[in-house]
């Protein structure tokens, strides 16, 4: 696995899995018949121990890069921020990100670019010996989250889903995730909103799942690439993208299968365990995300003074790389 150390959508799993042999066995014989014609295209994409990077993860540890006739290497990022600026400076070509985070790119001049959906997942959660059960019991209560993140986009989408005005709950600021954990298990936060796997561990703990993003098909994460490695390395990472979908439908296929998952999330970093209690998102295959997934993440954005009015769906995806 070259990974850098340093730092619903479908109808059954049988279908995926029928798909992806096919699709493994097509990509084996086509780079075994194929004559080079130079170099391999060297990509480097940012991951995070977050459920949305477990197809590349899979995709590494299987050898489905190598197969597909690519050099892919995954650079793990404890934090967005860094991931961000690496590809922003230039040291990534490209990373596991979400809506939001493309968009404040495209704000400040950066050139970065979707080129497809991926699967996350968001819960907001309840203290275990708290008396909140229900999101309608929110209201006037405090919820620990990260401001003007993809997290607080996600609690604001799940707790409207439920009747709930966000104007009325008490939005507390805690950017570490593993402190916002400790404080929603010790009692001092009646409420958060956590991505999985550091959900799932809460769960396993004793904290209430109140509302989940799945139940809803929110999923605003996306891989991302910079407009340079879009223009001179698109035949690539138009690979890249075939690779995911047989990842991912092998995940599918394996979501229940704990022999299969363990020494997958051990490899993405994800907390020791936390297998045993981890629901996987349903994955979908690579595409664009649609329209208004996109425009509801900049009608929230513009709401809240986070962006200009002149960013567009256009703007944001890489729709070039989906033309036949």
């Amino acid at each position: 696995m070259n990974i850098r150390t340093t730092t619903h959508r479908l109808s059954t799993k049988g279908r995926w899995l029928i798909l992806c042999l096919i699709l493994i066995s097509f990509l084996t014989m086509a780079q075994a018949g194929a004559t080079p014609k130079g170099p391999v295209t060297p990509l480097t994409i940012g991951i995070l121990p977050d459920v949305d990077s477990l197809p590349l993860v899979l995709a590494a540890e299987e050898g489905l890069f190598e197969k597909a006739g690519l050099q892919v290497e995954l650079v793990p990022f404890k934090s967005a921020l860094e991931r961000d600026t690496a590809i922003q400076t230039g040291r990534l070509d490209g990373g596991i990100s979400d809506i939001l985070a493309a968009a404040f790119a495209q704000n400040a001049g950066f050139a970065v670019k979707i080129v497809s959906h991926t699967d996350g997942r968001y819960r907001l959660l309840a203290a275990p010996n708290g008396s909140i059960r229900h999101v309608s019991e929110l209201e006037g209560k405090a919820i620990g989250l990260s401001p003007n993140t993809i997290i607080e986009y996600a609690t604001d989408m799940m707790i409207r889903d439920q009747g709930v005005d966000p104007n009325n709950v008490d939005k507390m600021s805690i950017l570490d995730i593993p402190l916002r954990l400790q404080l929603l298990l010790g009692g001092q936060l009646p409420a958060a909103c956590l991505p999985d796997p550091l959900a799932a561990l809460a769960i396993s703990q004793g904290a209430i799942s109140i509302a989940d993003s799945e139940d809803m098909d929110l999923a605003p994460g996306v891989l991302v690439f910079s407009s340079q490695a879009l223009e001179t390395k698109s035949d690539a990472i138009k690979k890249v993208l075939s690779v995911y979908d047989i990842a991912a439908g092998l995940l599918n296929a394996h979501s229940h299968d704990l022999a299969f998952l363990e020494p997958l999330l051990d490899k993405a970093q994800f907390p020791t365990g936390v297998a045993q209690n981890m629901e996987l998102p349903t994955y979908r295959p690579a595409a664009l995300p649609s329209p208004e997934e996109v425009e509801t993440v900049i009608d929230w954005l513009l709401e809240k003074g986070l962006v200009d009015g002149s960013i567009t769906f256009a703007d944001l995806t890489a729709q070039d790389l989906w033309k036949k």
